[in-house]
């Protein structure tokens, strides 16, 4: 019987932001050869990645067919790049999809894969030690979106001593990392020209709030006057109008 990993057991527990048991929906099997392999979500992986979908639609199709023409208890089917075989029952339906992984190993794999769950990304996840196996399978596997987010992560993080080492094995990713960081260096100077902005904020807080006295059941003390409560209305209707820039430049980051 098939031993999920460690580290794959404590991720099947529960998906971040959703319910249920995640290990029920996976559907097929990767080996990684040498008797190491683990489950995952066909569909999952078919989101995050054009090869993937490819792969595994073909393979699927396939098998279907394969079946219908032979009666044998189960068919290999050999499809494209990294997946080499399917196999399947012969009931007319695929009840188990073994797919042989040949552009990481099992631990790298894990890492690439659990970042796709749904709510797993966190910038902090992506370290010195695991960076070179995510942008390597997401590179392989022409998942952008999670290619992208290691490169912001790795943007923010960057040495001139990191830079050197991926010119010398990596100079494509040297160029996508060289522009997220001119980027950065943009979006930093945006973040600059906010200071106006919020200094306004700053002194309307200061200079149109009134200050208040409460008394124990935390209401305020001694009626506003009418000064006070011009000072009021003028910060409610010019505060959000302040921080609107500061808030769409933030969003823009996420």
């Amino acid at each position: 019987m098939e031993q999920a990993s460690p580290k794959q057991a404590d991720a099947n527990k529960e998906w971040p932001g959703g319910s249920g048991n995640a290990s029920r929906l996976n559907d097929i099997t990767l080996d990684f050869g040498g008797g190491s392999t683990m489950s995952a979500c066909s569909a999952l992986l078919r989101l995050s990645s054009p090869v993937f979908d490819r792969m595994l639609e073909c393979g699927m199709r396939e098998a279907q067919k394969n079946i219908i023409k032979d009666q044998s208890n189960t068919k290999v089917l050999y499809v494209e790049a990294s997946m080499s075989f399917c196999e399947v029952s012969s009931f007319g339906a695929v009840q188990q999809c073994s797919i042989h992984v040949e552009v990481a190993q099992l631990e790298d794999f894990e890492g690439f894969y659990n970042l796709l769950r749904p709510g797993a990304w966190n910038a902090d996840k992506v370290t010195e030690a695991n960076l070179d196996a995510l942008l390597d399978i997401s590179n392989s596997a022409l998942c952008s979106q999670q290619y992208a987010r290691c490169i912001a992560s790795q943007a923010r993080d960057c040495t001139p001593e990191d830079l050197i080492d991926i010119s010398q094995t990596s100079p494509g990713i040297l160029l996508d990392l060289s522009l997220r960081m001119r980027e950065t260096q943009q979006r930093i100077g945006e973040i600059r020209g906010l200071r106006p902005s919020l200094a306004n904020v700053k002194y309307m807080a200061e200079n149109y709030i009134p200050e208040f006295q409460f008394n124990r059941t935390g209401y305020i003390s001694r009626p506003l006057n009418a000064s006070e409560v011009q000072n009021l209305s003028y910060l409610r209707a010019h505060i959000p109008s302040a921080l609107e820039p500061t808030l769409d430049l933030l969003e823009s980051l996420e």
